[in-house]
C-alpha cells in the first residue's frame, strides 16, 4: 500500500515519487538461508519459521510515452524475523526496476 504523486513534465515524460509500506511473507518454506557475516544462521533452519514482515518504502521514478517506466526504491526499513532471537535487518536496500508496457 501506499502512495505516488505525478509531475507532468510533457506529454511524453511524466515523473512520480512514492511512498509505501510492504507487507511481506514467505511463500517457499523449503529453502534455508545461507551464513551471513553479521547474521549466524545454520543450513538446517528452514524458512518456515520465518513471519510476517514490513518494508517502508520511498521512491522516484518515470514514465516515457506510456510505454517504458523506471522506477529506484530504496527501503528505509527491511527486516526479517526468524524467531524471538534472531532477526535480519537490510535497512538502506536499494532497487532499480526498468518496465515495458505491453498492452
Amino acid at each position: 500500500m501506499g502512495i505516488r504523486r505525478y509531475f507532468t513534465i510533457n506529454e511524453e515524460l511524466k515523473l512520480f515519487a512514492n511512498s509505501g509500506l510492504a507487507h511481506n511473507f514467505i511463500l517457499n518454506s523449503n529453502s534455508s538461508i545461507e551464513k551471513r557475516a553479521d547474521f549466524t544462521v545454520t543450513e538446517a533452519e528452514e524458512l518456515n519459521d520465518y513471519k510476517v514482515f514490513n518494508s517502508f518504502i520511498l521512491g522516484i521514478g518515470g514514465n516515457y510515452k506510456n510505454k517504458y517506466s523506471f522506477l529506484i526504491n530504496y527501503y528505509i526499513k527491511k527486516s526479517y524475523r526468524i524467531d524471538s532471537d534472531k532477526e535480519l535487518d537490510a535497512n538502506g536496500t536499494i532497487s532499480f526496476i526498468l518496465s515495458y508496457k505491453l498492452f
